[in-house]
C-alpha cells in the first residue's frame, strides 16, 4: 500500500474558515477560535485517515516576496487583514508548533512554491500526496504521478483528468495559459487582448507561449501585440511556481510519527476545546 502525504495550503485554509459561514466561537476569556477550530477539525481528519507524513505550509511576509521586489504592485490591490484573523493565525502556528506538526516558510517564498518544492522533491515511489487547497496556481502539480490535489471549495478531488477537461488544455500548459489570461487576485493583468478563450485557442494550435512567438507571422495583430506586450512578459515571471525553496525533502522530515498532540492538550483546554483536551500521550 502507498504512503500518504498531505499538504495543507495554510493561508487558503485559513482565510476560508475565517470567511466561513459557520457560527463565531469565542475562548472562555472571549478570544475568537473559529478559525482555530476548523483548521484542526481539517488536520485532525487528515491525520485519522491513515496518513503517514504531513506539511502545513505557509507565505512568508508579502514585503519579503521575490515576486513583490520584482513587482511592488504584487496583490497590493488586497485589503488589509481582517480584524481578527492575524491573532487567530498566530495561535494556529503556536500550536503547531507545540505540537511538533511539520510547517514549512521561507522568506522570499509563498506557500505555492515551498509546495511546489516539496512535491517535485518528495515524489517517492511508494508515495501518493494530496494538496488541500483553493489555489489554482497549484493544478499544475496535478500533472504529477500520484498528486492529486482537495478543493477546499467542493471538498472535492481534482484529478489531472478533470483539471484538463475543466481548462480545454493540457495540465503541462496551464502556466502558459494563466500568464495570458493574467491572475485579478494577485494583481497580474497577463497578455493584453487575449481572453480565456484566446490563451486556449493559442496554445491548442502551438502547444506553448515559445512556441507561439517563434511563430509571429501565423499571429493576429491583437495575438502578437499581446503576447509581445510588457505586461505578458512581466506575467510570465510572477506566475510560474518556484521549485528551488531551501526546504528539507527528506521524508521522516514529515512522519506523523513525530508530532505530540498530548504537548497542545493545556491550550486546547484554555482556547475552549475540551475535545481536543484530552490528547493521551503521543499521537
Amino acid at each position: 500500500m502507498n504512503k500518504q502525504l498531505a499538504i495543507i495550503d495554510a493561508n487558503a485554509v485559513l482565510y476560508r474558515a475565517f470567511y466561513s459561514r459557520s457560527p463565531e466561537l469565542t475562548s472562555p476569556s472571549g478570544e475568537p477560535t473559529k478559525v482555530v477550530n476548523e483548521f484542526f477539525q481539517l488536520l485532525f481528519r487528515l491525520l485519522d485517515a491513515n496518513l503517514d507524513y504531513v506539511a502545513v505550509a505557509f507565505d512568508a511576509p508579502r514585503e519579503t516576496l521575490f515576486r513583490t521586489k520584482l513587482f511592488p504592485a504584487y496583490k497590493g490591490q488586497r485589503p488589509p487583514k481582517p480584524k481578527g484573523f492575524g491573532r487567530q493565525r498566530k495561535r494556529v502556528k503556536e500550536l503547531l508548533r507545540i505540537m511538533q506538526v511539520p510547517t514549512l516558510m521561507q522568506p522570499g517564498y509563498e506557500a505555492d512554491d515551498l509546495i511546489a518544492t516539496l512535491v517535485k522533491n518528495v515524489v517517492w515511489s511508494d508515495l501518493e500526496i494530496t494538496i488541500v487547497s483553493n489555489d489554482k496556481d497549484l493544478y499544475t502539480l496535478a500533472g504529477y504521478p500520484m498528486v492529486r490535489v482537495l478543493s477546499l471549495q467542493t471538498n472535492s478531488v481534482l484529478s489531472k483528468e478533470f483539471l484538463e477537461r475543466k481548462y480545454g488544455i493540457e495540465l503541462s500548459q496551464l502556466t502558459d495559459y494563466f500568464s495570458m489570461v493574467g491572475d485579478t487576485a494577485d494583481n497580474v493583468k497577463g497578455a493584453l487582448g487575449i481572453g480565456e478563450k484566446g490563451a486556449v485557442a493559442l496554445l491548442t494550435k502551438f502547444k506553448t507561449a515559445n512556441r507561439a512567438l517563434l511563430c509571429k507571422s501565423l499571429l493576429s495583430d491583437v495575438e502578437r501585440i499581446g503576447l509581445l506586450s510588457p505586461a505578458f512578459k512581466l506575467a510570465r515571471q510572477l506566475i510560474p511556481l518556484r521549485y528551488d525553496a531551501p526546504i528539507s525533502c527528506v521524508r521522516q522530515t514529515y512522519s506523523v510519527k513525530n508530532i505530540k498532540l498530548h504537548r497542545a492538550a493545556g491550550l486546547f483546554k484554555e482556547l475552549g476545546f475540551k475535545r481536543w483536551a484530552n490528547f493521551g500521550k503521543g499521537f
